[in-house]
């Protein structure tokens, strides 16, 4: 193997590693991949070792420390993948009593690739890595935070793409209904703007392609652009859960729920232990209509984390769906409990009361989110789901109609207390306005 003009020795096993990851570039070469490649199957060692061993060999040969890595990625419990950009040059013809070297190959990489993979800024990876850790605990609190931890990175490391896209992120869940730490017409355009700037810095990182899919759906209501966009990403990057995640969603706002099923099991099954992933496979399962599904995947997740307030207001919509009023209710207190007093979950709360009768408590709820929207932002979406459950439909459809001029998410349109006014002119003149089936 030559580097630099000159000539490295690489040990058998380590060189092995090399050629399997060269011919898949991009692509995560498992560990048992690896373990298949180095070892037959009647021969018992100590696999794990032996891998670790062979890997950290090829590392040293490219000067590839696991800490600022330009060309070996490592996938946290699935194995590694090639990162920088790979050219085959020529098949080598195997020689007489030789295995075949399987190719002869140019490894490269660009200064956008490396400012994704190269050496970052520590201070700037811990920084990202705090910001999707407090973006992933999904309240309104902890967004606020990884807003900050993502603009301090991107400060730290302008050129490096994964920051941008992380920041994009964040705006994108700060305009959402439940979330509300910006306006949805402040937070969706910075989205947009930022991952567009994360793609132009690296156009072949799944991630910022996924960043910026969602920013065209949110900001701009362009599904077509968006579903490009998500399908770029995942081609770019099949294991990247996000993507697929987002896309399922995606789905739902167009109704293909059944095809929103499919995608959103792949993100889970990419990342099963992400809370969001979880609960939102359990929305998808509720819009596909599979309500016991929906309820024991809502279960799994809060076996996980008993405190995951996204997930009680999941499970509080899917009883809502199947008229188990008493179960909704308590859900959604201990959705409100654990998510700062969303307005999301108060307001669905407010919604329950209107149903079964606890008119003046709804009522009580509704006054004060309309006074609290004289003084910061509300999503005027809260004040509509409030008028369904006290069966006004005419001012609940106004409100709605307030919220699509809030530039809202169109996820809005798939919840639950909503479902009474599809049927009506007015719900399908919204939907036609934002460009989705009503």
């Amino acid at each position: 193997m030559g580097k630099h003009g000159r000539t490295l020795e690489l040990q058998d096993q380590a060189f092995q590693v090399l050629v399997a990851l060269l011919e898949n570039p991009g692509e995560v070469v498992t560990r048992d991949d690896i373990r298949r490649l180095l070892w037959p199957s009647n021969v018992y060692v100590d696999f794990e070792h032996g891998v670790n061993n062979a890997v950290h060999r090829l590392r040293t040969a490219l000067d590839d420390p696991a800490s600022r890595s330009c060309f070996i990625e490592n996938v946290p419990r699935r194995g590694y993948r090639f990162v920088a950009a790979v050219r085959r040059i020529v098949e080598a013809e195997p020689r007489e009593g030789h295995r075949p070297l399987f190719a002869r190959f140019r490894i490269a990489y660009n200064r956008r690739r490396f400012a994704r993979t190269g050496r970052i800024n520590e201070n700037a990876r811990e920084l990202y890595l705090k910001g999707r850790y407090c973006w992933n605990r999904r309240s309104p609190g902890a967004l606020s935070v990884a807003l900050r931890f993502f603009q301090l990175a991107v400060e730290q490391a302008p050129e490096w793409a994964r920051a941008h896209a992380g920041l994009a992120d964040a705006y994108i869940i700060s305009g959402t209904w439940g979330y509300e730490a910006l306006a949805p017409s402040q937070a969706y355009p910075r989205a947009k703007a930022v991952a567009m700037h994360a793609v132009e810095l690296d156009d072949s990182f799944g991630a910022a392609q996924a960043s910026l899919a969602i920013s065209l759906a949110a900001c701009d209501w362009d599904f077509r652009a968006a579903d490009q966009r998500y399908q770029q990403a995942i081609d770019l990057d099949p294991t990247y859960a996000t993507a697929h995640h987002w896309y399922a969603l995606h789905l739902c706002d167009l109704r293909k729920f059944e095809d929103a099923v499919v995608e959103m099991q792949k993100a889970h099954k990419l990342d099963p232990v992400s809370l969001v992933i979880g609960t939102d496979l359990a929305h998808a399962f509720m819009m596909a209509g599979s309500h016991i599904r929906a309820l024991a995947q809502c279960r799994n997740v809060l076996e996980i984390d008993p405190t995951f307030g996204a997930a009680h207001f999941q499970l509080g919509e899917v009883y809502l769906k199947i008229q188990e009023y008493r179960q909704a209710e308590e859900e959604f207190r201990l959705a409100i409990k654990f998510s700062d007093g969303s307005t999301k979950c108060v307001s669905s709360l407010a919604h329950v009361f209107g149903i079964i009768g606890k008119k003046q408590q709804a009522r009580r709820i509704l006054r004060d989110l309309e006074s609290r929207s004289q003084h910061r932002f509300l999503h005027c979406a809260s004040i509509a789901s409030i008028y369904t459950g006290l069966g006004e439909d005419g001012e609940a459809l106004a409100w709605l109609g307030k919220a699509c001029d809030q530039q809202f998410d169109p996820e809005v349109l798939q919840w639950s207390m909503f479902d009474q006014l599809r049927s009506q002119d007015g719900f399908r003149e919204i939907a036609n306005r934002v460009g989705l089936p009503s």
